[in-house]
């Protein structure tokens, strides 16, 4: 079978969505279909974030880590105000203004960067070093994006327009045939899905991945239970207090006590101490680490 994914050695280790959407729009089987994109999303990335400080938004907060569900957060409480606005559409009509204005509306973004040591993300995403960052392991890719930095905007007009004028009679057909028959639909989706992707090059220190999401009902944003993503780590910056490093050793704990249970209950022939001593030889714990930094002033992570 044909790879129509193949990078072109030229240009082989920066990522563009114009490339993505060429090779999206051009493909002939969707096993192929994220294969280009996949090749730049990185098999860790961290979650910047500090601990609420009011008893009860903390005491959800904490509950929402031990469950370890991740919260898509809708771009009005984000802090860039342009956020998915940086692609450029001249609507051909009313009805593709507000269908893209409601899309907008619902959409839900978990932002990562592939960095746990970035001194400007501590600073603007985690107070200064008093929260933390979590480490999460990449067990699928597909719905992963890369974010592109631009300075100037991309016009998604032609292709937002076009699939405007068969989305009906594509969302048809995806009822009566289901969503892997319907591979037109699939590659018109996941073209447009980059014009969620782009951020001024202002923001380009971020080196931001994102996770998006579509939900109507609530207003701030949601939360989930992800399935691409496993935590491994959470790193307390330099000024994370004794209480909040208390509170994510208690997450760690929360967390490694349920995983183990599942272990032995998935494994009842086998003696618990075993698979025990097992689990946390194979680090499939939550650890607790902590940055600091040398006499150069470079950041470097330990375990606690």
């Amino acid at each position: 079978m044909n790879n129509p994914f193949t990078i072109d050695n030229n240009n082989k280790n920066k990522f563009t969505y114009k490339e993505y959407i060429s090779k999206i729009l051009s493909a002939n089987d969707s096993l192929f279909l994220f294969d280009y994109k996949n090749k730049f999303v990185p098999d860790k990335l961290y979650k910047y974030a500090i601990l609420p400080s009011v008893p009860k938004d903390r005491k959800k907060y904490l509950t929402s880590l031990k469950e370890e569900k991740i919260w898509f957060s809708r771009k009005d409480i984000l802090n860039d105000p342009f956020e998915l606005q940086y692609s450029y559409i001249d609507f051909y009509s009313n009805e593709g203004k507000e269908f893209f204005a409601n899309s907008v509306n619902n959409t839900g973004i978990f932002c990562l960067s592939k960095n746990p040591l970035n001194k400007l993300m501590w600073s603007h995403y985690a107070q200064a070093h008093k929260g933390y960052c979590i480490e999460y392991n990449v067990v699928n890719k597909d719905l992963i994006f890369p974010v592109e930095y631009r300075r100037t905007r991309p016009n998604f007009s032609e292709l937002y327009n076009n699939f405007m004028s068969v989305k009906d009679i594509l969302a048809e057909r995806l009822l009566n045939s289901g969503y892997e028959e319907n591979y037109p639909l699939e590659k018109a989706v996941f073209a447009l899905a980059a014009m969620n992707n782009y951020k001024d090059a202002c923001w380009d220190y971020e080196k931001e991945f994102r996770i998006t999401s579509i939900k109507s009902d609530q207003k701030e944003g949601f939360l989930e239970m992800p399935t691409n993503l496993i935590m491994t780590k959470i790193i307390c910056g330099i000024n994370c207090s004794g209480p909040d490093k208390a509170d994510l050793q208690s997450v760690c704990d929360h967390v490694n006590k349920k995983r183990l249970k599942e272990v032995v209950n998935n494994n009842k022939d086998i003696p618990a101490k075993w698979l025990s001593e097992r689990f946390y030889k194979r680090n499939e714990d939550v650890k607790l680490y902590k940055v600091y930094y040398d006499d150069k002033l470079k950041l470097h992570k330990k375990h606690v």
